[in-house]
C-alpha cells in the first residue's frame, strides 16, 4: 500500500516544473472535460532553478510523448502513486506494431507513412484471407461486393473515431473507461479478448490443415493410428506450449514482421490460380442461383450473405492496435490518410481475393472450401510451397496472439501481465485445449470467424467507437439530435447484421 504523503510530496516537487506560477495546475481524472488541455510546464536547462528568470512556457505537441506525462502528472492530487506506469493490460507497443516490409528498411523509415499503412493493413489481412474466398461465395459476386464495401466503410469510419479522439490514451479501452464509463473498458477488453481467442482458435485450424498437407505431399498419404486428421491439432498444441509461456517474445516479434511478405503472396496465389481455373468466359450472370437455366451462371446474390457480413468486421478489425501506431506515426499530420489508405489495400484485397475464385468456382462447378488451399492436390508445388509461407507466418504470429491474451486477461485480473509461470501456463494450457478441441472436431474456420466476428463487430467494431464519439461530442457541446439519430440507427443496423449473420 502506498505512503499516504507519498503523491503530495511528488506533486509538490513536480508543480513548479509543469505550471507557471501565474495560472496553477488544474486538477482532475485524466480526460475530463478541464483535463483535456494544452500543458503549460516551463521549459530552462537541466539544473535550473525552479522560478528563475529567464524561462519560457513549453507547449508540447499532443503528439509528444511529453504531452501525455505532464497530462497525468496534473492529476497526481487525485491518483494513486503507483498508478504512474500504463495500465497492464495496455499492450507493448512492439507487439502490436511489426516493422513490415523489412527488405525496405533502410530506405524507408519504420515510422513513415509507408511503414504505417503497411502495419495497418498486415494487421487486418490475417487469418481470414484463406476464408474470405468461401464467404464472398456465399454472399454472390454483387453481394459479396456491397458486404465488402458498407461494411468496410462502418469499420473505417468507427477506427478513424478512436484515432480522433485518442490523443493522450494509450489504448482503446482506456477512452471507453474515461468517455462511457468503467463497464465500457471492461466491455472493450472482453471483446478483444474473444476476437483474440477466436485467432488462436482460428490459426491452429487452419495450422492443422495445412501440416497435414504439407506431411503428405513429403511422404505420401497415410492414414494410421499415429497419422491422421486428429493428430496435427495435438502436435501443434505441443509445439506452441513452450513458445507461448515465454516471458520476452521479442524474437518470435522480428521473425513475424516479415509477415507481410507472405501475405502478399497468399493474395498472389489466389489470383493466380483463380484466374487459371476460369475457363468459361461466356458464364450467365443471374439475380440468384435458382435463376439459372442450362450451362454455366454466376450468381449475383446467395442467401448466405450472413456469414460474410459477420466475417468481415474481424477481416476489417484493426480497432485494437490503431492508437499504438499512430502514436508511433512520424509525421502526426498524415494518420488519417494513411489510415485511410491502408483500408483502400485492404478492401481491394479482400475484393480481389473473393472475386475471382468465385467466378473460378462457377466456370468448374466445385464449390469452395472454408480453408482455400484445401481444395488444392498436395502434389500442386504452387499451392505447396503457399502452404510453407502461410504455416511460417501462422506458427511466428500464434505465440504473440497467446501472449497478448496473456497479457490482457491477467492485466485485468489480477493487476500484472506476469503473475508466475505457472499461472501463464495453466491459461495457455486452457486455450489451446480449447483450439485443439475445435480443430480436432469442428474443422470449420470460416464459422468460427462469423461467430466471432459476430461478437466483435457488434460491441468493438460499431457500439464502444459510437458511445466515445457521442460522449465527446456532447462534453464539447456539439452534439446534434441529427448526429445523435444517425449513430443510434447506425448502431441498430449494425448490431443486427452482425448478431444475426452467423443464423442466417
Amino acid at each position: 500500500m502506498p505512503h499516504p504523503d507519498m503523491s503530495g510530496d511528488i506533486h509538490e516537487q513536480l508543480e513548479p516544473l509543469i505550471s507557471p506560477p501565474s495560472s496553477p495546475a488544474p486538477t482532475g481524472a485524466i480526460g475530463s472535460g478541464s483535463d483535456r488541455f494544452s500543458p503549460s510546464p516551463v521549459q530552462g536547462h537541466a539544473g535550473s532553478v525552479p522560478g528563475s528568470v529567464g524561462r519560457r512556457p513549453y507547449h508540447p505537441d499532443k503528439q509528444d510523448p511529453m504531452y501525455s506525462r505532464l497530462k497525468y502528472y496534473r492529476s497526481l492530487p487525485t491518483r494513486r502513486p503507483s498508478l504512474m506506469n500504463p495500465p497492464v493490460h495496455v499492450l507493448p507497443e512492439e507487439l502490436l506494431v511489426p516493422t513490415p516490409l523489412p527488405v525496405l528498411i533502410k530506405a524507408v523509415s519504420p515510422n513513415s507513412s509507408i511503414a504505417v499503412i503497411f502495419s495497418i493493413a498486415n494487421l487486418m489481412l490475417g487469418s481470414s484471407l484463406l476464408v474470405v474466398p468461401w464467404a464472398f461465395d456465399q454472399a454472390g459476386v454483387v453481394g459479396g461486393t456491397v458486404l465488402i464495401f458498407s461494411i468496410g466503410l462502418l469499420c473505417y469510419y468507427t477506427s478513424r473515431l478512436i484515432i480522433v479522439h485518442g490523443d493522450g490514451y494509450n489504448d482503446f479501452a482506456e477512452m471507453c473507461t474515461d468517455f462511457v464509463g468503467a463497464w465500457a473498458g471492461y466491455v472493450a477488453i472482453s471483446a478483444s479478448l474473444i476476437v483474440l481467442v477466436g485467432a488462436v482458435i482460428t490459426y491452429h485450424t487452419l495450422m492443422s490443415s495445412l501440416v497435414y498437407q504439407v506431411v503428405n505431399a513429403l511422404i505420401g498419404k497415410s492414414t494410421s493410428w499415429l497419422w491422421n486428421h486428429y493428430t496435427p491439432p495435438i502436435l501443434i498444441a505441443v509445439v506452441m506450449l513452450p513458445l507461448s509461456i515465454l516471458k520476452q517474445l521479442g524474437i518470435l516479434v522480428k521473425i513475424s514482421s516479415v509477415g507481410i511478405l507472405f501475405v502478399l503472396y497468399t493474395i498472389a496465389f489466389v489470383l493466380a490460380s483463380a484466374g487459371s481455373r476460369t475457363q468459361d468466359s461466356h458464364a450467365q450472370l443471374v439475380p440468384f442461383p435458382e435463376d439459372c437455366g442450362q450451362g454455366t451462371c454466376i450468381a449475383m446474390f446467395h442467401d448466405g450473405w450472413g456469414k460474410f457480413a459477420s466475417l468481415l468486421p474481424v477481416s476489417f478489425f484493426v480497432h485494437n492496435a490503431i492508437l499504438p501506431i499512430v502514436h508511433n506515426q512520424g509525421n502526426p499530420a498524415t494518420s488519417l490518410r494513411d489510415h485511410a489508405a491502408a483500408f483502400v489495400i485492404v478492401g481491394l484485397s479482400y475484393q480481389s481475393v473473393g472475386f475471382l475464385p468465385t467466378l473460378a468456382q462457377a466456370s468448374l462447378s466445385m464449390p469452395l472450401t472454408q480453408n482455400y488451399l484445401s481444395m488444392f492436390d498436395d502434389s500442386d508445388v504452387f499451392a505447396f510451397t503457399t502452404r510453407i509461407a502461410v504455416l511460417w507466418q501462422l506458427v511466428t504470429v500464434y505465440p504473440l496472439l497467446l501472449g497478448i491474451v496473456r497479457q490482457q486477461f491477467f492485466g485485468v485480473i489480477v493487476g500484472k501481465s506476469w503473475p508466475g509461470r505457472i499461472w501463464v501456463a495453466l491459461l495457455n494450457i486452457f486455450v489451446l485445449t480449447m483450439a485443439c478441441l475445435v480443430a480436432m472436431f469442428f474443422s470449420k474456420p470460416g464459422s468460427v470467424l462469423s461467430f466471432t466476428g459476430a461478437v466483435c463487430g457488434s460491441t468493438y467494431v460499431v457500439i464502444l467507437p459510437i458511445l466515445v464519439h457521442l460522449s465527446a461530442l456532447r462534453r464539447e457541446r456539439l452534439l446534434s439530435k441529427a448526429s445523435l439519430i444517425f449513430h443510434i440507427v447506425m448502431i441498430v443496423v449494425g448490431v443486427s447484421c452482425f448478431a444475426a449473420g452467423p443464423f442466417l
